[in-house]
């Protein structure tokens, strides 16, 4: 590789990746350029910025690899395996989930339009984090 900030990208994802695995965090959301992938699946779940959230997490997906030339997998859409290869150029960041909602975590400039990056979120059909329980209180 001759790209420097592409060279930082797989050293940021790599221990990104390692993270969420060693703090068993799940899902693993991914936001992706649809334009550097070759997959027609995905081009109809992208957003009017090109972009799309992927759940990456191992009971999601089959035959994870991650490389310096990127991520591959397969995944399952309307029932169908589809493979899917990610250049490291188009893993834009990742979705954090913390307690309030979702933290962002940019590895190529996203140009952050965060009701964009919401939106996408929405989009990938996954479902928020579960509301903590009502609680009983007695009332005198």
């Amino acid at each position: 590789m001759s790209n420097q900030p592409t060279e930082l990208a797989v050293h940021l994802i790599n221990a990104t990746l390692a993270w969420y695995m060693e703090n068993n965090i799940n899902p693993i959301h991914i936001v992706v350029n649809s334009a550097k992938i070759d997959v027609p699946v995905l081009k109809q779940y992208a957003d009017q910025y090109g972009m799309v959230v992927l759940n990456i997490a191992p009971a999601a997906v089959q035959d994870f690899h991650f490389s310096e030339e990127g991520m591959s997998f397969t995944a399952r859409f309307n029932k169908v395996a589809t493979y899917i290869h990610v250049p490291v150029e188009g893993i834009l960041g990742f979705h954090i989930p913390v307690a309030d909602g979702v933290m962002e975590m940019p590895i190529f400039n996203l140009g952050t339009n965060t009701r964009a990056i919401e939106q996408a979120l929405q989009m990938s059909g996954d479902e928020e984090p579960p509301k903590p329980r009502p609680t009983l209180s007695v009332v005198k």
